[in-house]
């Protein structure tokens, strides 16, 4: 029987492996152009975190849509109408029109509001779940050293915003991230990543224990 443990538990084990390389020390190492292995392991897992939501969002819902399912709470669910991982993507194609945000014929998966309609489309049993876990606003941290109720505004955001300005460098994409900048009072995308946030820890930080959080929130 599938079971949601095994997408989340994926996602934890990257996470950890993402903040281990987002660790990575400040060296006198840099080539004439700046770029050296801390700037790369800093951006870098920017893009890594991005993809590795990305997938947990599309295993999430695909594997909610299977004949059975088991969650992390131990209980069994069925949808009315089971269907494997080819029979789901090929369901949301048909009706691609019903996803607010997609790309090459899926939900844009890292979006929030794509993979809560794809849920929706699927009529997976737990979309109740997902979509208030996915879709969340604030929430009771179980992984991050802020203790207690946390705003949460919208991380899958804020990940892809500044995921899109490194990869493209543009100016439609630094106009994005700029409001970012300026609530942090960041000059570049290393400040910004190294903001301090409540708890003690860093923006980027904060953003890895938030997902984390939601993850384990959408598959209980």
């Amino acid at each position: 029987m599938l079971s949601l443990s095994v997408p989340y538990t994926d996602f934890k084990v990257e996470c950890h492996e993402i903040l281990t390389s987002f660790s990575f020390p400040l060296r006198g190492d840099r080539h004439q152009f700046g770029v050296g292995a801390h700037r790369i392991a800093r951006e870098g897992s920017v893009i890594a975190l991005h993809d590795a939501w990305n997938r947990f969002c599309k295993n999430l819902v695909l594997r909610s849509s299977y004949h059975q399912f088991e969650n992390r709470s131990g209980q069994v669910l069925r949808p009315t109408v089971g269907r494997n991982q080819t029979e789901a993507l090929q369901f949301l194609s048909a009706n691609i029109s019903a996803i607010s945000s997609k790309s090459f014929g899926e939900p844009t998966w890292f979006i929030p509001a794509a993979t809560i309609d794809a849920a929706s489309v699927l009529n997976v049993p737990n979309r109740s779940i997902i979509a208030a876990s996915i879709g969340v606003s604030s929430l009771h941290s179980r992984v991050s050293p802020s203790a207690g109720i946390q705003s949460n505004a919208s991380p899958p955001r804020e990940v892809q915003s500044v995921r899109n300005y490194i990869a493209h460098r543009s100016k439609s994409a630094a106009a994005r991230v700029n409001p970012l900048m300026t609530n942090y009072g960041a000059e570049n995308i290393l400040q910004l990543l190294d903001a301090p946030v409540a708890g003690g820890i860093r923006l980027f930080e904060s953003w890895v224990f938030d997902l984390l959080d939601m993850a384990d929130f959408a598959t209980r």
